[in-house]
């Protein structure tokens, strides 16, 4: 009888995380992975009793679960080293330990533009010597008393630099120009509060339309990145991505995990780098640990295409003459 209990709770809790009319069932969305491998285990055990009541309910909650994240799976890591990357975001909450061991990181990435969420004044001076390689940013304060900041950091000139501060959920939202690797891209970085009431859920959403708006005012491809707080199989996400015409990369290389580090059996992907439908990247990677609550995301963006069209073509009359 408890088991049975059990398996209706969980299945409850499947179909309640598609009910967005309720703040809390969009949190529930969060842990589809953590929901299915609840089902798997009292799936198990139902098995062993013979249960198939039981069974019945915790097969169809492991199924509606993997289906909803099924294009996250089967594939668990991206592989390859945060080296030679072009873009690197991290959320630096609670980075007080190891400095030492994100300046390593950001050395080793070199990228040209780097966002720091929640960078603390002590943090920021522990990473002077590797910050001052970038000559340019920009940063808000972060919402609350709080004295850390979201900083964007580039090597490359920041232009037309904007920071508005949006009336319905308090974020700074950080737009500029940059160039990056022979192209010009509009950058914007956000971070909203965690959706934790229905008022932030709406707000979260009115703040990804103002970013929708100023990017189609340009013919420049975009890239969005920061930690949003929202897991890539929302539908709240999912209809903002298509909306802006914009593409996440961590979709071609499955469910990893960027929050919580400390906790991977509730970990679930909530930093992004998002980039226009029409670009090319290469080489997303996550982590590695820095002593944050978050794994930092990094890429690579591939050159325009008449650039690679003119690398090839040089490439093909060196190999002819040869």
């Amino acid at each position: 009888m408890f088991l049975a209990f059990l398996s209706i709770l969980v299945l409850g809790l499947t179909f309640a995380a598609f009910n967005y009319r309720i703040w809390w069932c969009e949190i529930l969305d969060f842990f589809r992975l953590q929901l299915a491998g609840t089902a798997l285990l009292f799936f198990m055990i139902a098995l062993i009793k013979a249960d198939y009541f039981s069974i019945a309910l915790t097969l169809t909650a492991m199924a509606v679960n993997i289906y909803r994240i099924r294009h996250f799976l089967p594939h668990f890591s991206p592989g390859g080293v945060v080296q030679r990357k072009h873009v690197l975001s991290i959320n630096a909450w609670r980075q007080h330990e190891h400095p030492e061991a994100l300046g390593s990181v950001i050395r080793a990435a070199n990228p040209t533009v780097l966002l720091i969420s929640e960078i603390s004044p002590r943090l920021e001076k522990q990473l002077a010597p590797v910050l001052n390689e970038f000559p340019h940013r920009l940063e808000t304060p972060l919402r609350g008393r709080t004295r850390s900041r979201n900083c964007l950091f580039s090597k490359a000139e920041l232009k037309e630099a904007k920071i508005s501060r949006d009336k319905n959920t308090g974020a700074f939202l950080i737009h500029a120009i940059t160039k990056i690797n022979k192209q010009e891209w509009q950058i914007f970085t956000a971070h909203p509060k965690p959706g934790l009431t229905r008022q932030r859920q709406e707000a979260r959403a009115l703040l990804f339309e103002k970013i929708e708006a100023i990017a189609a005012a340009s013919g420049l491809p975009v890239i969005l990145m920061g930690d949003f707080g929202m897991v890539p199989w929302a539908d709240r996400f999912r209809h903002f991505l298509k909306k802006a015409k914009l593409q996440n990369p961590l979709r071609k290389y499955g469910y990893e995990v960027t929050w919580p580090v400390n906790f991977p059996l509730l970990g679930v992907p909530m930093d992004y780098i998002l980039i226009s439908e029409s670009e090319n990247y290469r080489d997303l990677h996550m982590g590695p640990y820095t002593g944050s609550g978050h794994f930092p995301v990094s890429l690579k963006l591939e050159a325009p295409q008449e650039t690679r069209e003119k690398r090839e073509m040089e490439l093909k009359t060196s190999e002819a003459v040869g």
